[in-house]
C-alpha cells in the first residue's frame, strides 16, 4: 500500500508540474516528497495566493491519499483562490483528466463547489453523465451544496433513475434539500 501511495504522489507530482518550472516548485516537491502529515500541513499553509505556482502546488494537495489534506486544501482554496481561473484550472488539470485518481476527481469536484465560480456550474452538470459512478455522485452533491436553480433541480432530478446506487441516493438526498415537496 505504501508504494502505491508514493506512486499516486509521484504521479500527481509530474501531472501538475513540468520540470521547467521554477526553483521553488522544484524545492515545494522535493519538500512534499518527504513530509508527513503535520508538515504538509504547514506547507499548504506556507503557499501564498500570489505565488505563480500556488494552483499546480494545491493539485498536489488534491491528489494526496490523505483525505483531511485534501479537505485542507479545499478550504484554503476557498479561501485564498477563488476566482474563475482556479475554477478553470481545476477543471482542466484535475476534473478532467482521467489518468488522475478518482480520489483527487472527486477532491477537484468537491473544490469547483467550495470556491462556487459560476461558469463552472455547466461543467458539475455535465459531469452527472460521466462513467465514473463517483464523479456522478460528488457532482450531485456540490449542485446541490454550492448551486441553485432550476436547471441544477433538473439535472439532479434525472439522476432518480441513475443505475448507480451511490447516485440515486445523493439524488434523493439532494432533492430532499432543495424541494422536499417533491418527495
Amino acid at each position: 500500500m505504501g508504494n502505491r501511495i508514493l506512486l499516486y504522489a509521484a504521479f500527481c507530482l509530474c501531472a501538475c508540474g513540468t520540470p521547467a518550472y521554477a526553483d521553488d516548485f522544484a524545492e515545494f516537491k522535493k519538500e512534499f516528497q518527504s513530509a508527513g502529515y503535520g508538515e504538509k500541513l504547514q506547507i499548504l499553509g506556507k503557499i501564498s495566493a500570489d505565488d505563480k505556482n500556488a494552483l499546480k502546488k494545491a493539485a498536489v494537495f488534491l491528489c494526496d491519499p490523505n483525505p483531511k489534506i485534501r479537505q485542507k486544501t479545499i478550504d484554503w482554496l476557498a479561501q485564498k483562490k477563488s476566482d474563475a481561473a482556479t475554477g478553470e484550472f481545476l477543471v482542466s488539470e484535475i476534473v478532467r483528466k482521467k489518468d488522475v485518481p478518482d480520489y483527487a476527481r472527486c477532491a477537484g469536484i468537491n473544490a469547483l463547489g467550495a470556491i462556487n465560480v459560476a461558469s463552472q456550474k455547466s461543467v458539475l452538470i455535465e459531469l452527472l453523465n460521466d462513467k465514473n459512478c463517483l464523479l456522478r455522485a460528488e457532482a450531485v452533491n456540490t449542485l446541490c451544496a454550492s448551486y441553485k436553480g432550476g436547471d441544477v433541480l433538473d439535472a439532479i432530478r434525472a439522476k432518480l433513475s441513475d443505475p448507480s446506487y451511490q447516485v440515486k441516493t445523493a439524488a434523493i438526498d439532494a432533492i430532499k434539500q432543495i424541494a422536499p415537496a417533491e418527495l
